[in-house]
């Protein structure tokens, strides 16, 4: 790369739309004004000598992945165009074509979208989306004439047109890396430097009290906002990190004066889930509560419909309402002022081709009625259109003036400003400085999509994620090869560990459950909380071969290889099986469940067979999603299917293995083949785990065999001396916890000691959220008061 030479975005589409789709090769090519500019790829290393060295490094493995983005992934749905013109550019060797489709279809385009076009003869080219009005729906298109010479079209002519890929996120990428040495924590993102947290404990304890937090999670709060530089927080599965966001802007808006706050995250729904968060109000260190100017920017369709009314266009639309409709009206007159235009061609072209008779009889008028209705109308209806056009013009520059002052007021008045990493590039953000910023799930997110959020000025930046759970999504291999799938929050733990601050009390998993992963993936750093094996406990935990924790060896199923995916007939069956039981003894009917594996084919088999087996409504009941897919989700009951009978494979990797054993709250039970699983030696300690617990059972066809429930003696439920939790006490109501909690539930409730209700299958006692479970047939229940010890309680 040429020194004080940075690759734009015009750089990066110019490069792409040169890319040949009908004859891919392994390696992004690059034209010769570009080659010169980018080196061959290399793995990435963990510091950097200079922003040049961190530029070199970076871009061969950016514009790897931009490769597989743009020719390697599954297209939209083909449309069909029609070519309306075609005018070359004279300063460059592009050509920009409109386009026009049929109204009404669901399809949508944006600037940065890179489409193919494809002629009658099967003549494919890349082009980029230079503007679309939906409304119209028209297109204008750019694309390389070299390109456009090998389609066979003229005016009029019909193209297919699909969706390829869209550049946004790697258009603003590209601008952060321009503008990386004006940012202040440069120096640390080119060494790897985070920094270290260390709180008072008068300051922990006043931060437990004031923000409602445990006491990692203050001392997360009160070390960050102290602090300069990256601070990296790693927060396992159920330990609060949403619970530590509402903190830290707790703790953000108590300064003086108030310190300006960007929250980012990789995605829309982790965004839209902080910002669901902040909407009910954040601590002050005074220990009131109260309710930030919460603004979300980015992608307006996009965004949750909870937080659609916090959204920067929504909240721009209610202070510019006059200028708003002034378009709207001035839109409305044109369609008006063009449907009247159009009438009037088809009554000419009906004039000109038919004979005078015809004519006459077609439209009911006299041919002299028709010449004086073109002589007099069309330059009327044409004059019309003309100034309804000029003043749609007019409203819309008066509305763009305004749009930019009103937005830049919104965002100044705000507390907090969510967005994804891409959309903090939006340039409604482009004039404002924020003090600190925060990014959730960072250790899901590419190092080159941190830096958009840096460019404005930042002095902190608190990185909040868990790089033993799921790395960025990498759909490059040769990228990956050269580790564009660590996230700048695994590079600067690798570079001094220590300075990680672990959140450590799960509020999620059952005990049972948790012990495993603590162990294996946190080194038994990861605590319970007191209240979890109380708030987690189930009916079903008291029936073999039911529990919080089983491992079902599935030894006499074979894996099918599907085209580059695998599944297991077998191991789908038992979880048919294992999920009709539990149902059959304990009407589980409407509780979270989930049925994941590592295997995309093995989805679709699971699929099949629970709606085979319960009719097609099963789906909407139960998520069916590959691990992958799963992260940051949790359920009441996860069944997981490993699949493989012959070697290990896919499962091998650790992180997967992790999110596959932490999404459960009240059971978890693993089919797998343990011959098989054994062979690798994390695999090997999970199956002797189980076998050392007792947890361990053989697959067999009478392992989930219906039978009914004897009748067993009340005895106390759990070491901590309480009887079971609130949902199953009075009617057995299941009061889904959050398990992002920072303090003890408090929904452990106070019910009354009643008489065992003997004359339904559903008891009587107050309704609560969430859904109803019926007690099994021949369970007599004994309903206790869970706020004191007993001795004699639950079942």
């Amino acid at each position: 790369m040429v020194a004080g030479k940075d690759v734009t975005s015009d750089d990066l589409f110019n490069c792409v739309l040169g890319w040949d789709p009908e004859h891919p090769s392994q390696t992004p090519t690059f034209p010769p004004w570009l080659s010169a500019r980018i080196k061959d790829p290399q793995p990435l290393p963990s510091t950097f000598s200079s922003v040049q060295r961190y530029k070199e490094a970076i871009l061969p493995v950016f514009m790897q992945e931009v490769w597989s983005s743009v020719m390697e992934c599954e297209s939209d749905p083909a449309v069909t165009v029609v070519l309306e013109k075609s005018v070359p550019n004279r300063i460059d060797a592009f050509l920009t074509v409109r386009l026009t489709t049929s109204p009404g279809l669901d399809f949508f385009l944006c600037g940065s979208d890179i489409v193919t076009l494809t002629d009658g003869d099967g003549a494919v080219v890349f082009a980029q989306v230079k503007t679309y009005h939906d409304n119209r729906v028209l297109a204008k298109l750019r694309l390389l004439r070299s390109s456009a010479d090998r389609l066979s079209v003229t005016k009029g002519d019909e193209l297919t047109m699909r969706k390829q890929a869209n550049l946004s996120t790697s258009m603003r990428e590209l601008e952060a890396l321009a503008k990386m040495d004006k940012m202040p924590l440069c120096n640390d993102i080119l060494v790897g430097r985070s920094t270290n947290i260390t709180v008072p404990q008068n300051k922990v304890l006043q931060a437990i009290r004031s923000y409602k937090v445990n006491d990692p999670q203050a001392v997360a709060i009160v070390g960050a906002m102290d602090a300069k530089g990256f601070v990296l927080v790693q927060g396992p599965p159920g330990t609060g990190k949403t619970t530590t966001i509402r903190g830290l802007v707790g703790s953000a808006l108590s300064a003086t004066p108030k310190k300006k706050l960007l929250i980012c995250a990789p995605s829309n729904a982790a965004t839209d889930e902080v910002c669901k968060r902040l909407l009910k109000g954040v601590f002050l260190d005074n220990g009131t509560l109260y309710k930030p100017n919460v603004v979300r920017v980015g992608v307006e369709t996009s965004v949750d419909d909870a937080v659609q009314h916090i959204h920067l266009d929504q909240k721009f639309k209610l202070k510019v309402t006059d200028e708003v409709q002034s378009v709207r009206d001035a839109s409305t007159a044109v369609e008006v002022a063009t449907e009247r235009l159009n009438r009037l061609l088809d009554l000419e072209e009906t004039y000109n081709e038919l004979p005078s008779a015809e004519a006459e009889r077609r439209t009911g008028q006299t041919v002299a009625e028709l010449e004086m209705t073109f002589n007099h109308l069309f330059p009327a209806v044409r004059e019309q259109l003309e100034n309804d056009t000029q003043a749609l013009g007019d409203a819309q520059e008066k509305l763009s003036t305004t749009r930019q002052g009103a937005q830049d007021k919104i965002i100044r008045e705000a507390d907090v400003v969510c967005a994804t990493l891409s959309s903090s590039g939006h340039r409604s953000l482009w004039k404002h400085r924020f003090d600190t910023v925060i990014i959730d799930e960072a250790a899901q997110a590419s190092e080159p999509s941190c830096l958009i959020p840096l460019r404005y000025g930042c002095t902190t930046c608190i990185m909040i994620g868990d790089p033993n759970q799921l790395p960025p999504t990498v759909l490059s291999f040769a990228a990956q090869d050269n580790k564009y799938d660590r996230s700048l929050f695994e590079r600067l733990s690798q570079q001094k560990s220590s300075n990680v601050h672990l959140l450590s009390i799960q509020y999620r998993m059952n005990p049972t459950i948790s012990r495993l992963p603590s162990e294996l993936f946190y080194d038994g750093r990861l605590q319970d909380s007191a209240a979890v094996q109380v708030k987690t406990m189930a009916p079903w935990h008291q029936q073999a071969p039911f529990g919080p924790y089983m491992f079902f060896d599935a030894r006499d199923g074979d894996e099918l290889k599907v085209g580059t995916s695998h599944c297991n007939h077998h191991e789908a069956l038992a979880a048919v099986n294992l999920y009709n039981s539990l149902r059959d003894r304990f009407g589980p009917k409407d509780v979270e469940v989930g049925v994941i594996s590592m295997y995309k084919e093995q989805i679709t088999v699971l699929q099949r067979a629970f709606s085979d087996a319960f009719g097609p409504e099963i789906l909407h009941k139960i998520d069916f999603k590959t691990v992958d897919g799963f992260q940051g989700q949790e359920k009441d009951v996860i069944i997981l299917s490993c699949v493989r009978t012959t070697r290990v494979g896919f499962l091998r990797d650790v992180r997967r293995m992790n999110v596959s054993f932490t999404r459960a709250r009240c059971s978890l039970f693993v089919l797998g083949h343990v011959p098989t699983l054994e062979s690798d030696a994390v695999w090997c300690q999970i199956v002797a785990d189980a076998r050392d617990r007792g947890l361990l059972k053989s697959l067999n066809a009478n392992t989930f065999a219906a039978a009914k429930i004897p009748l067993q003696p009340t005895k106390q439920l759990g070491s901590n001396g309480y009887a079971r939790p609130a949902r199953w006490q009075n009617g057995n109501s299941w009061d889904t916890p959050s398990s992002d909690n920072s303090s003890e539930p408090s929904s452990l409730g106070t019910g009354k000691n009643t008489k065992s209700n003997k004359k339904s299958n559903r008891s009587k006692g107050p309704k609560g959220k969430g859904q109803k479970w019926e007690n099994a047939p021949g369970v007599t229940i004994t309903y206790v008061d869970p706020s004191a010890p007993v001795d004699n309680g639950g079942w």
